[in-house]
């Protein structure tokens, strides 16, 4: 019963974070090509950095079901899995926005 219980709270805990993740971006800045495209990528590793710096929210990059990086400029969605249990499973999404350096 207690470990039902420990598992209940923790989903709960993760949808909370789900329903905070929604509303919020990591911003990140890179140069950009002559053609409009950016060099390299923001990889998990950088977002799981980003979240923990911007937002102080940490969550492990292990966690992320998209597992190819942020490679275009604007706005790119990532789904992370928040909890998976007893209790079933909670996805977030964690919203990139990526802009030119000046």
């Amino acid at each position: 019963a207690a470990e039902d219980a420990r598992q209940l709270q923790m989903k709960k805990d993760a949808e909370a974070l789900a329903a905070r993740l929604e509303h919020l971006n990591v911003e990140f800045t890179t140069k950009v090509g002559g053609d409009g495209r950016m060099f390299g990528t923001i990889s998990p590793k950088e977002i799981e950095e980003g979240m923990k710096t911007q937002w102080d929210i940490v969550i492990d990059k292990r966690k992320f079901l998209d597992k190819f990086p942020a490679n275009a400029l604007g706005y790119t969605r990532l789904k992370i899995e928040l909890y998976n249990g007893s209790a079933g499973k909670v996805i977030g999404i964690v919203n990139v926005h990526i802009t030119e350096a000046k």
